[in-house]
């Protein structure tokens, strides 16, 4: 089966850097679908499924009220709009008029971006001591470490 006919999209395999083919184990796929609802949606996921994306602190209207079921537990009443407050994460927006569920997500204004960092490349073969017997060990690499940190690195 290749990903066009898999209703979740799951790929049967893939080429490896050698010029292989490897089947997906079958597992995984089970498992890649699991977290895409097929348990809900045995048959693929939903192609009318309502989703909607806001921020922290975003109050948008409603069109009706409803209350938010949170993805930690609990629910919240909204009335006319959403509540400023709710917590970062994928929740459940279920109107008191019987309409679909809607997806809502709450995500960050951006993402975060990690410092940029550096780091030193060596073999550790090369990287060899008095006691290594010729030969770079772990605690040659553990020496080299503390001095490439030492020096304001933050990968070796």
């Amino acid at each position: 089966m290749n990903s066009e006919q898999d209703p979740f999209g799951i790929a049967s395999g893939w080429w490896g850097t050698d010029g292989s083919w490897r089947d997906t184990e079958p597992e995984t796929r089970e498992a890649l679908r699991r977290v895409q609802g097929a348990e809900e949606h045995p048959d693929g996921p939903p192609q009318d499924a309502h989703i909607w994306f806001v921020h922290p602190g975003e109050t948008a209207e409603l069109w009706s009220p409803g209350v938010v079921s949170l993805a930690e537990g609990g629910e919240v009443l909204a009335q006319t709009r959403l509540p400023p407050d709710l917590p970062l994460g994928a929740h459940q927006l279920q109107p008191a008029d019987g309409g679909p569920v809607t997806h809502l997500f709450v995500v960050p204004e951006r993402s975060l971006r990690p410092k940029r960092g550096w780091g030193w490349s060596a073999q550790l073969y090369a990287s060899r001591s008095k006691q290594s017997w010729g030969h770079g060990d772990f605690v040659d690499l553990a020496t080299l470490a503390n001095w490439a940190e030492g020096t304001g690195a933050s990968l070796l």
